[in-house]
């Protein structure tokens, strides 16, 4: 007997037939958090600078000191944003894990990670969306200096830590891409615990994943001529699949070491049972 998996054409098909007739909640859904997280920016963005300016008025800091004093903040400004982004990944899973099974859900599931054991969300929402903060530093530092210097070294410096930064993040974040859902379906389980086991549960099947988010760059593609309005559909679409790579990985089929079936001909509605809290 051997573990058979659900290849990206059919995980792509069933995302779309789950969302049939979902679609308007979905959109919904998607605005919601793009308000939220536009004026959640705008909010912090808007104080952090109200408090430069007042503080700026009465320091006796040296322009570079004032500006490297500014850079620090709008960083620790980018790591906040992107927990809150992570808190909100939660919310997203969560609705389309209700969609998939069958289960009632609406624009509200968003707010998730707010109603209960705050603290272990938040520790798996900087698990997962902090690294791409941390490791893309170095080339914002690089940024930072050659834009006060003007000095070209710094200018290939910056190429160099970015693609080291982005060599590092992605088996980082494939790795630990399934915690938000282990998160959602073992609510028993430790922050601990449900990352461990999410960079177990990815071990063979990063390739996999990165194969699956590549074949949707010509769907970001057309999101972008449509000036961003096709994310609304694009976004549900995307992490449904994602739900249902999950929802396969935990639960793949069993099947005779030469099996005379494809993985194309396994049935559409097959999902397995998980707990949602």
């Amino acid at each position: 007997m051997m573990k058979q998996y659900l290849q990206r054409s059919v995980l792509k098909d069933n995302a779309k037939q789950h969302l049939a007739g979902k679609w308007g909640s979905s959109v919904l859904m998607v605005l919601s958090m793009f308000a939220i997280s536009i004026g959640l920016s705008l909010f912090l963005v808007f104080g952090l600078e109200l408090g430069l300016i007042s503080f700026s008025s009465g320091s006796f800091l040296d322009a570079g000191t004032w500006t490297l004093v500014s850079f620090v903040l709008v960083s620790v400004l980018s790591c906040l944003l992107s927990v809150l982004g992570g808190l909100f990944l939660l919310g997203r899973f969560l609705f389309y894990l209700n969609v998939v099974s069958g289960q009632r859900f609406s624009a509200a599931d968003l707010f998730f990670a707010f109603r209960a054991d705050f603290g272990k969300n938040f520790l798996v929402a900087a698990a997962v969306s902090l690294p791409q903060v941390v490791l893309l530093l170095p080339y914002q530092i690089c940024s930072y200096l050659f834009q006060t210097t003007r000095d070209f070294s710094w200018a290939a410096w910056m190429l160099v830590s970015l693609a080291v930064g982005i060599a590092i993040y992605i088996p980082i974040s494939l790795s630990l891409a399934p915690a938000p859902l282990l998160l959602l379906d073992f609510p028993q389980y430790r922050a601990g615990e449900i990352l461990r086991r999410s960079i177990q549960l990815m071990r063979g099947h990063k390739g996999r994943l990165f194969l699956l988010e590549l074949s949707f760059l010509p769907v970001y593609f057309l999101c972008l001529f449509s000036l961003g309005v096709g994310f609304l559909w694009a976004l549900p679409y995307m992490e449904t699949t994602f739900v249902l790579f999950y929802l396969d990985l935990i639960n793949p089929r069993t099947v005779a070491q030469d099996p005379q079936t494809s993985p194309e001909s396994a049935s559409v509605s097959q999902t397995p049972d998980f707990r949602i809290p």
